[in-house]
């Protein structure tokens, strides 16, 4: 299957730097370029594309602003981010929007055909040195909820769709994957924001660190 991807990044010398990657993976077909987030969403709007490589700081519309707009209009179009940012307050707003990968602009064609092949696969994909900073905020998160006696109220099932949203799915995704209805999910995330008292997603993830919910780097593998 030949695959369309879009370039987003106001810079047009690292939108060649990342094209020229790009170009050595034989299974891309399309590459089309965007300056900031509302071109993303005009090309998106005239043609499907499979991935965008989406730069966190654009103007006019961020990388994380306009991957929820994606999420909500294009689900089946997937967003790996692409920064020169390795700060964690960056990498988390860019997962918590609903990215599926998060890579540094110094990539390498391999690692290219390994974030394209995991996410293409319904898996997540992040950078080794993404995953270290993610890891240590973990342990972080969760020695302050020791520290703290933070306990989990929610549910089994609660508990099961919030791990699924912190993974970044929709409400569909979540009640595809656990055989319920949208209702249901609608439902189930009510209480989980009315027993947490985190109404964003970039809170539930906090809420689920300092409760010890998310423990290790092997969160970003799937989810079952």
């Amino acid at each position: 299957m030949k695959l369309s991807v879009i370039i987003a990044d106001d810079h047009p010398v690292y939108r060649e730097g990342i094209e020229s990657a790009l170009r050595k993976n034989t299974e891309i077909e399309t590459i089309a370029h965007a300056g900031d987030g509302t071109e993303v969403i005009m090309l998106l709007e005239k043609k499907h594309f499979d991935i965008v490589f989406m730069d966190y700081k654009m103007p006019v519309m961020s990388g994380a602003e306009t991957t929820v707009l994606i999420r909500e209009r294009f689900p089946s179009t997937k967003v790996i981010a692409l920064s020169a940012f390795d700060v964690e307050d960056i990498i988390s707003e860019m997962i918590s929007a609903g990215a599926h990968g998060y890579m540094f602009k110094t990539i390498i064609p391999d690692e290219v055909s390994k974030a394209i092949m995991g996410v293409m696969s319904g898996n997540r994909y992040y950078a080794p040195r993404v995953l270290d900073i993610m890891e240590n905020k973990m342990k972080f998160q969760n020695a302050l909820g020791r520290a703290t006696g933070a306990k989990n109220n929610l549910t089994e099932a609660e508990t099961a769709v919030l791990l699924l949203r912190c993974k970044g799915l929709t409400n569909q995704q979540i009640a595809d994957k656990r055989f319920n209805s949208v209702d249901t999910i609608k439902t189930h995330m009510k209480s989980i924001h009315g027993k947490t008292g985190e109404n964003t997603d970039a809170g539930l993830n906090k809420y689920a660190w300092n409760v010890g919910l998310i423990t290790s780097k092997d969160f970003y593998a799937d989810i079952a």
